[in-house]
């Protein structure tokens, strides 16, 4: 493992810049040398900050590759505790696709005033594990790693994007087995009333765009990588054969570097939405949705996003701050962990 950065005036200032921009609603990127920063909400940095990052890249840099290196242990699939809180309420969170937890560590740890946060990871990030191919052999692995920590009593659910509905449904199966959970958490999701498996090629394609903008890939992959895609596979439709597809792509397409993790990223991706769809039945837990406040295109789904079909008690909705994305990164995240915190509270 590598030795941590030693701690010194430059290093320092660095850090001060990463957490300066942070504040910005930005967050930097680095893939090998090329270090980004990737602005959220329409945000921009001072002139004076910017004349910052030139002057301390190296040492940003390094911080950077140091944090994706620790991050790389939450890259597993499994149960991964965010926080420090050793006596608060459970509170477990299921993280929108692709699955990964280290994204919301932030939010974790601002969770930790009153919570005992963990994260529950369904992707092998680094390692070559096959992907979950669908919605029950999700909610399979979270119910393991729920009853690893809680047995009854207090607890929160939180499930952001995806994970709404993969809490949702570990919800429901936990009632299944006699079970109550007292309050479930939506984080900026809309039900989808579509049946699971209700998907197009060019649904695909929508996910491989996502997934090249996320991971800030287009200057690795292919212009025409649409076509490319199109031409290898002919009249066989990409949805029916997401194995080779994923392979071609990052081997054919995309001439970058950490191919193990992007190749099963965009295996979760591709498989997960494929799982979306509408949920299963009611449960009886205390439903709170919260809503990005900068949202468009969001479906007009009303107040609560048509959770409240699926609820046979309270429902309610409010407002955090952010679009989808930054709502659960700094500085959003306090304000988050304070609605979430104010509503267990009520």
């Amino acid at each position: 493992m590598r030795k941590p950065l030693t701690s010194n005036a430059p290093v320092q200032k660095a850090l001060n810049i990463i957490r300066e921009v942070e504040k910005h609603d930005a967050s930097f990127v680095l893939e090998g040398d090329n270090l980004s920063v990737r602005v959220y909400n329409g945000a921009s940095l001072p002139g004076e900050l910017i004349g910052e990052i030139k002057a301390y890249k190296k040492e940003i840099s390094d911080l950077i590759r140091e944090r994706e290196q620790s991050d790389s242990d939450k890259r597993q699939p499994g149960l991964i505790k965010l926080g420090h809180n050793e006596h608060g309420i459970p509170c477990f969170l299921f993280p929108g696709m692709p699955g990964l937890v280290h994204h919301y560590e932030p939010l974790g740890h601002a969770l930790s005033t009153k919570y005992q946060p963990y994260g529950i990871s369904y992707i092998a990030g680094d390692s070559p594990v096959q992907p979950h191919k669908n919605l029950g052999e999700i909610v399979a692995q979270a119910l393991d790693e729920v009853s690893k920590i809680w047995k009854d009593g207090q607890v929160v659910f939180i499930g952001h994007s995806f994970g709404a509905l993969v809490a949702f449904e570990t919800v429901r199966a936990l009632e299944g087995r006699g079970k109550q959970v007292e309050q479930l958490i939506v984080l900026d999701a809309a039900v989808n009333m579509q049946n699971f498996g209700t998907i197009s090629d060019e649904k695909v394609i929508d996910a491989i765009s996502f997934f090249t903008e996320r991971y800030q890939l287009s200057g690795f992959i292919e212009k025409d990588w649409k076509n490319t895609l199109k031409g290898h596979f002919g009249s066989v439709p990409l949805k029916d054969d997401i194995d080779n597809l994923c392979r071609f792509f990052i081997d054919h397409v995309i001439a970058g570097t950490k191919q193990t993790y992007l190749l099963n990223v965009l295996h979760a991706y591709l498989y997960q939405i494929q799982m979306v769809g509408k949920p299963s039945g009611k449960i009886n837990s205390d439903l709170l949705v919260i809503k990005a406040a900068n949202q468009k295109n969001r479906p007009v789904y009303g107040e609560c996003l048509g959770w409240e079909l699926f609820c046979h008690r309270k429902v309610s909705s409010t407002v955090s701050l952010g679009d989808h994305e930054s709502m659960v990164l700094p500085p959003h995240s306090e304000s988050l962990a304070e609605n979430i915190v104010s509503y267990q509270s009520q």
